[in-house]
């Protein structure tokens, strides 16, 4: 079973030319030195509102105080970037944050690229994993792994599991 494989955005960031106000905003958001205005900031930017509020919030999430240790919120971060495509994002934390977070070259190239090596390994994990994130048609059940995501995101079915001592079943709609 292979992944659905990557489609457009659901929301396509704004484009330039901006109006000047917009503009404004979407430059207190850029990081110094940004060579271009970052694509998440420009989907944002569809609600001037939610974008001009979400200065606060990112500044909480990534600043000083924030709550999450910078080595989890690189790995979140990283991971996402690298699902997404995002390939500034994931250059200017890796650049900026990678070595802060103490990630090695090795734990670097894992943040990347672990997801086919995860897929295909039918070796033990020490757990069993139930897993979303890598879409696929139909649930795929593995010996040491159960990935549930069946691409609701992109228009195939919302699947969940439920557990019960050792009993398993999907329950699934779309």
């Amino acid at each position: 079973m292979s992944p659905i494989p990557n489609l457009p955005p659901r929301v396509e960031p704004l484009a330039p030319p901006y109006e000047p106000e917009l503009q404004a905003l979407l430059r207190r958001m850029t990081p110094p030195g940004a060579p271009s205005i970052l694509a998440l900031f420009r989907v944002l930017a569809h609600n001037p509102g939610l974008a001009e509020r979400s200065t606060g919030w990112g500044a909480y999430l990534l600043g000083r105080k924030a709550t999450l240790p910078l080595r989890d919120r690189e790995v979140v971060i990283d991971r996402v970037c690298a699902r997404c495509g995002a390939q500034y994002e994931w250059g200017v934390h890796v650049a900026a944050f990678g070595e802060a977070a103490g990630f090695d070259a090795q734990q670097t190239a894992d943040l990347r690229w672990i997801r086919q090596p995860f897929l295909d390994h039918r070796g033990a994990f020490g757990k069993f994993i139930i897993h979303g994130h890598t879409p696929m048609g139909e649930v795929d059940v593995q010996p040491n792994r159960i990935g549930i995501d069946t691409g609701a995101a992109y228009g195939g079915k919302l699947t969940a599991i439920g557990l019960e001592s050792m009993q398993r079943w999907f329950l699934s709609v779309g």
